[in-house]
């Protein structure tokens, strides 16, 4: 169904509006709002004792230090979005085979290096599920003079790595946006390089909106399983549509380097998108899903970068949500997705 003038127009009206929300949110922090002005105090979370709940009147996100993860962001008018396997089970083992000691958790969680250098940490002597995995973090969490809620995770990685990780993670009080900071310094020499991934999983995912090159042929990637039927995968206008009913098991990376991924729910839009530019400003989108599962797992990675003892790499991340109109079909899902992601060119799509 090809789009009318009248319903590109209240499209991309809509779609900026959201946009100029969360840009409003990112100009507060700009602007000098995150004074600490209380501290949060540890809570309990399913299993854990000292998980710190972030709330603001625009959504709530839940952070469990001892797991390194958001075990729950929901906006204000819904329930949690992420899928979390083992929430109530946290000895339960991976779905990877013979992962050792990886926890199935799901949320949100980050890894300090890319998939693409871990034999290299396990031929120096490390085993990245005891490196990544279900360790510790320390953390802390405060409300800010201009009402956002922000929490930090310190770890420190040691050998092979030898790398500092400090993740501040901020819930904005203008929109439903959680900001993903990372700073990583390098404490000591290493051949490992860094470059931080954000993996988020969702739960009842029914299509996902990928970056494409209309030139590009095909418009997704497959990194792991099976390529997807080709009925399960719709171009749009510098986009690709991939449906998760018609889909199988995959593991599927952007063609085009422009640093999103979304996916639809039944109510809501998740949106995970890169911020500004930087050392690692260069992130890969890409996706995992598993239509038996029914839940997805959107990915930003950057690539890596040895890093000199004392220097330091900085990458931000925003996971974003947005009400999602019914009905819509998959040129008008692609459109609005790609104004949501800042890509202002969409509204004068045909």
């Amino acid at each position: 169904m090809a789009l009318s003038r009248s319903s590109t127009a209240g499209i991309a009206a809509v779609a900026l509006a959201a946009a100029a929300g969360v840009a409003r949110a990112a100009a507060e922090t700009a602007a000098g709002g995150d004074v600490p002005v209380a501290p949060i105090p540890p809570a309990a979370h399913g299993p854990w004792t000292n998980a710190l709940v972030l709330k603001t009147p625009t959504a709530e996100a839940v952070v469990v230090p001892d797991i390194g993860r958001v075990c729950s962001f929901a906006p204000a008018d819904g329930s949690n979005l992420l899928h979390v396997a083992a929430a109530l089970a946290p000895q339960a083992s991976g779905r990877r085979s013979g992962a050792g000691s990886w926890k199935d958790y799901g949320g949100v969680w980050s890894w300090p290096s890319p998939e693409s250098v871990w034999p290299r940490i396990r031929a120096e002597g490390g085993s990245p599920d005891d490196l990544f995995e279900g360790r510790p973090w320390t953390g802390r969490a405060w409300r800010t003079a201009d009402g956002a809620a922000v929490c930090t995770l310190l770890q420190d990685f040691g050998p092979p790595l030898n790398v500092r990780v400090t993740r501040t993670l901020r819930l904005s009080r203008l929109s439903a946006s959680l900001e993903i900071r990372q700073r990583l310094e390098q404490t000591g020499p290493s051949i490992i390089p860094s470059g931080p991934s954000v993996l988020v999983r969702i739960q009842a995912p029914q299509r996902l909106v990928f970056p494409a090159d209309d030139a590009t042929d095909p418009p997704l990637h497959p990194v792991a399983f099976e390529a997807p039927p080709v009925f399960a995968v719709t171009r749009a206008p510098d986009s690709a549509v991939y449906h998760v009913d018609l889909g199988g098991e995959h593991r599927l990376a952007a063609t085009a380097s422009r640093a999103w991924v979304a996916a639809e729910l039944p109510r809501h839009l998740l949106l995970l998108r890169a911020g500004e530019t930087g050392a690692h400003a260069a992130q890969e989108a890409a996706a995992y899903v598993h239509r038996g599962a029914a839940h997805a797992e959107l990915e930003l990675a950057a690539p890596g970068r040895r890093l000199r003892p004392g220097e330091t790499a900085e990458t931000a991340v925003f996971l974003d949500c947005f009400p999602e109109p019914a009905d819509l079909n998959d040129r008008e899902l692609a459109v609005r997705t790609r104004l949501l992601a800042g890509e202002r060119e969409a509204a004068s799509v045909p």
